[in-house]
């Protein structure tokens, strides 16, 4: 705030600060109920045909992990069996939980935040090449997390990907500002 040089600088901070969204425990508590109720409801998954995967693609700590840890007890309280669904911590170990359980055909990407889309579509690609090699073609994939912005979800679908979200955020400027005002906001955003 402190560096901003006019006035115009600092009102369009306050702007977008004031449009953060912030979660207190309980709001955390309730989308991630409401995330394991997606799952749930949606008439093509039972907990017998299910594996619920963290887009991580590595062993280091990721959020997603967080989400798949998180759903357990949720999935659990509205009657799905965790013996019966397979939780997969990345998203490369789709296939070989496919392979040894040829039943859990329906994959369903987790993850806490989605931003441009590009990791749920490099995931998405990913798990369907490897599926593809093996010549399988009975599975589905989606996606479903807590958080994502508007254009990350219009990324993911214009390839054709199923994805939901609990909450849905937009541009801070471009979504926002009339679009007669757009590049004189985005302008401000440079510090001179």
């Amino acid at each position: 705030y402190s560096e901003c040089t006019t006035d115009n600088h600092r009102k369009l901070i306050v702007e977008l600060i004031n449009q953060f969204k912030y979660l207190s425990n309980d709001e955390y508590a309730k989308i991630l109920r409401e995330l394991a109720e997606d799952i749930v409801t949606d008439p093509e998954l039972t907990d017998e045909t299910t594996q619920i995967v963290a887009m991580a693609v590595d062993r280091a700590a990721d959020s997603s992990q967080y989400i798949l840890y998180g759903l357990k007890p949720n999935l659990q309280k509205i009657g799905w069996c965790n013996s019966k669904y397979k939780q997969v911590n990345t998203a490369g170990k789709a296939w070989d939980t496919y392979k040894n359980s040829p039943n859990h055909k329906h994959i369903v990407l987790v993850d806490e935040f989605v931003g441009s889309g590009k990791s749920v579509i490099e995931r998405v690609e990913l798990i369907q090449k490897t599926f593809r090699e093996k010549n399988i073609s009975d599975y589905s994939i989606r996606a479903k997390v807590l958080v994502a912005t508007q254009q990350g979800i219009e990324n993911i679908e214009s390839k054709e990907i199923n994805i939901s979200s609990r909450i849905t955020l937009k541009k801070g400027i471009s979504d926002y500002y009339p679009n007669y005002l757009v590049n004189d906001m985005l302008g401000l955003m440079v510090l001179e």
